[in-house]
């Protein structure tokens, strides 16, 4: 039976199910994976309407369940979100918990995030002293297609636990007539300042929107060349 979902006394949503299924429209022993999210919990900034926070559970055939609960979601003046903070558990890893502080540096002029900061620690539960690792990722300049809003290019900084920053400069970003990403080349620089090109290129996708091949080349950039 399906579950209804819950408002709030001012007719928000503040609990819900959602079944997804995806099928083969001609076999489904071809294809038939359901997923299934269960959020609740959403509270609401009264004076604006806007979401700070919600607990969520998914559940998805052939994965592990995650479990997320989102909380000082802030927003922009123009109302874009500005900062949240995630709390990320899986039932496959259950003394593993991760979670992500988020800042939106950015948007454009058309609305499009432009650049971002997230730090990410992923830690034991019981314990922080037994495994800790915090991971610090910066993308900016973030260029899209306004003919198609795909993204094009960014620059990515991330910095490990150890202060050592390595560097990403993705750019030359394509996509097939189904928006499935085909080509980029990225710029490796890492933290002695050694650098590789990586160039993906050729891939093709089946029916399921599911990659089935590419290639990608790995070159070293020496000084003059």
């Amino acid at each position: 039976s399906k579950t209804p979902a819950v408002y709030d006394k001012f007719g928000r949503l503040k609990e819900y199910n959602e079944t997804k299924r995806e099928l083969d429209k001609t076999d489904i022993t071809k294809l038939n994976v359901k997923a299934l999210t269960h959020r609740l919990n959403i509270s609401y900034d009264d004076s604006t309407g806007q979401m700070l926070s919600y607990h969520e559970v998914v559940t998805k055939d052939g994965q592990a369940a995650v479990t997320t609960d989102r909380i000082n979601i802030t927003y922009t003046t123009l109302g874009f979100i500005d900062t949240y903070k995630d709390t990320i558990t899986l039932t496959a890893a259950p003394d593993l918990i991760t979670t992500i502080d988020f800042d939106a540096i950015s948007y454009d002029s058309f609305g499009r995030m432009s650049g971002y900061a997230e730090i990410k620690t992923e830690q034991d539960n019981n314990d922080e002293a037994i495994y800790k690792v915090v991971t610090v990722t910066t993308r900016l300049n973030i260029v899209y297609d306004n003919t198609t809003g795909q993204m094009l290019s960014y620059r990515e900084e991330i910095t490990d636990i150890w202060d050592q920053t390595n560097t990403r400069v993705w750019q030359g970003g394509e996509y097939d007539a189904y928006g499935n990403l085909t080509h980029y080349v990225e710029t490796l620089t890492d933290p002695a300042g050694g650098q590789v090109l990586h160039d993906w290129s050729g891939a093709l996708y089946d029916q399921y929107n599911r990659i089935v091949n590419y290639t990608e080349s790995w070159f070293h950039i020496i000084d003059g060349d």
